[in-house]
């Protein structure tokens, strides 16, 4: 009896201490928790730090652990999309959507990488998705605003704008938006312009133009009055532009004008189309057609262009057939924006032959030309603008013959 209660009692003891010891190696739940906790942590510093494969393997590695901690696989699916991994990034959040329907961070990801990739109908349906369970979630109410706006949904995304104020008087985005969407809104521009270039022992050649811009839903028709006095002859050109919406990310540019004047060509005709690209890059190939009094001439020029940042960068190409000689015209643009769109400065360099955007004359006979021109805008008030432009250029007028030209451009806008 003694030997069976002392192998009970030890019996009892090694129970104790297994379980004991059972417990200290698994830890509780608490303590796995902090565990896991500090495990998301580090890969979040690695994942802002700039080492974001090293934070995805972490993150993967948690998962497997704790497939149902979603802010791991949202937070991992949003660091995918930062390297353009938008496929996997939105294959993890549609899971965890399809578990959690409501979950808001979920949504809010989803939306910017549906934004990032391009696809803003599908960004937009989500942003709907998420204001149908918090419906005054100023996250998503300002990015369905801005999708509308970029889905050239202006009166919509004015509304959403106006029911966020309400909410969120000093939401400073949603303000910065309502004045854009105000912007948009003015249909009309007009401007005037005076340019004169000079180049030694000759005559200034001046040039007075005024023109009137009005928006249309299909895209914008400018008017342009030109008054030039060049080579001591004066005349008139008349002018009209279109920037015509084709589709989303597509629109050309025509250009037509008529003179009488010998300073200007008698006919001038453009058509340009110009096309977005992955990556906010910008393509466009397109044809000048100039009809002078015993000549014409065909120019074809195109461009390649890429915003990133606040800046634009362009190269643009000019390619005229000649029975001599075929003039190829080479220049660079380089555009930084500042407040937005409408306020900025331009760097152009150029060399080849002197473009015909700036020989009228028939007779003129420029064959090589190197410059450069800087190029500005800014608003003097809301609706006001001014521009201009210092330019200058080292041409060829006559074969083995070169001269300076210096070129100044000052003028006004004004929206309504």
């Amino acid at each position: 009896m003694k030997l069976f209660n002392y192998i009970s009692k030890l019996a009892a003891h090694l129970l104790f201490v297994a379980g004991f010891v059972f417990i200290l190696s698994s830890g509780t739940p608490a303590q796995k928790k902090r565990d896991v906790d500090e495990r998301f942590k580090e890969a979040r510093e690695l994942a802002f730090e700039g080492e974001r494969q090293a934070a995805i393997d972490s993150l993967q590695s948690i998962l497997v652990d704790y497939p149902n901690y979603y802010d791991v696989r949202v937070f991992m699916a949003r660091v995918m999309a930062w390297d353009k991994n938008y496929d996997e990034s939105i294959s993890n959040l549609l899971q965890v959507i399809d578990q959690k329907r409501n979950h808001k961070e979920a949504i809010n990801t989803l939306i910017d990488v549906y934004t990032w990739s391009g696809n803003y109908e599908l960004a937009l349906k989500y942003a709907n998705y998420g204001l149908s369970f918090h419906s005054s979630y100023q996250d998503f109410m300002l990015k369905k605003a801005k999708l509308l706006y970029k889905l050239e949904r202006p009166e919509e995304a004015a509304e959403v704008i106006t029911q966020l104020l309400s909410i969120y008087p000093t939401n400073e985005e949603g303000l910065a938006l309502e004045q854009d969407l105000s912007d948009a809104a003015i249909l009309n521009k007009v401007y005037l312009y005076y340019r004169v270039d000079a180049s030694p022992s000759t005559t200034p050649w001046q040039l007075i133009y005024t023109e009137y811009y009005r928006k249309f839903p299909f895209g914008t028709i400018i008017g342009r009055l030109n008054y030039a006095n060049r080579f001591n002859k004066s005349g008139i050109q008349l002018e009209t532009d279109g920037y015509i919406n084709i589709r989303r990310g597509t629109y050309v540019y025509l250009n037509a004008g008529y003179s009488n004047a010998s300073i200007f060509p008698k006919i001038r005709l453009s058509a340009e189309p110009y096309q977005m690209l992955p990556y906010a890059f910008e393509i466009s190939l397109g044809i000048k057609y100039l009809e002078f009094t015993s000549s014409t001439v065909r120019i074809y020029t195109g461009s390649l262009g890429k915003y990133i940042g606040n800046f634009w960068i362009s190269y643009r190409f000019y390619l005229t057939p000649k029975p001599e000689k075929t003039n190829f015209t080479s220049a660079i643009y380089i555009r930084k924006y500042f407040s937005d769109t409408d306020n900025y400065i331009t760097l152009r360099l150029g060399v080849g032959l002197a473009t015909y955007n700036e020989i009228a004359d028939e007779q003129f006979s420029g064959i090589s030309s190197k410059g450069a021109g800087l190029e500005y805008q800014f608003n003097v008030s809301r609706l006001t603008y001014i521009k201009g432009e210092v330019i200058y250029a080292n041409h060829e007028y006559y074969k083995g013959k070169y001269r300076d030209r210096y070129g100044f451009k000052i003028g006004i806008q004004q929206r309504f």
